[in-house]
């Protein structure tokens, strides 16, 4: 899992792309979480629960990219759909 340094440049990205949350997913096969960002006029919702349907991923935590990062992040897990 990555540490609250990795979670914050990662939503630092998103926010540099004009995404409006970030679902954080676990790769179960390689043991790996990475961002996907979602950009506007898109469900974060539809997004998310398309990667957790997929074999072996798992949609760990949903950060809104327009509600402050410290704050969700202590939430753990976080799952702000807004």
């Amino acid at each position: 899992m990555a540490d609250k340094e990795t979670f914050k440049k990662w939503f630092d990205e998103g926010i540099e792309k004009e995404a409006t949350h970030m679902i954080i997913v676990y790769n179960m096969p390689d043991q790996e979480t990475c961002p996907v960002f979602v950009s506007a006029h898109r469900s974060a919702q539809k997004k998310a629960e398309a990667y957790d349907a997929m074999n072996n991923q798992r949609v760990t935590e949903v950060y809104s990219l327009s509600i402050d990062f410290d704050e969700q992040y202590r939430e753990n897990p976080c799952f702000n759909f807004d």
